[in-house]
């Protein structure tokens, strides 16, 4: 299942804040900063996920790195 919704209202909707370690990424971060925000699907697509609003969280981009294809709780 696709759904079509915007990176901008997953950092909204979660308060900027990484669903991975609870802090705040930074919006003005470089990309490559592990503090920049991502979409992280939190039931990775590899594993039978959606790409839905419902099955995406805002995650900075070094825990989203981290978590790769695991399936990992909120903190």
């Amino acid at each position: 299942m696709i759904e079509p919704f915007d990176r901008l209202t997953v950092f909204e909707r979660d308060s900027w804040t990484c669903y991975l370690c609870g802090h705040l990424t930074n919006p003005d971060a470089s990309p490559f900063d592990p503090s920049s925000p991502t979409v992280d699907h939190i039931h990775p697509l590899s594993k039978g996920g959606h790409h839905t609003l419902a099955n995406a969280g805002t995650a900075c981009l070094g825990c989203n790195s981290s978590k790769q294809a695991s399936i990992i709780t909120a903190a």
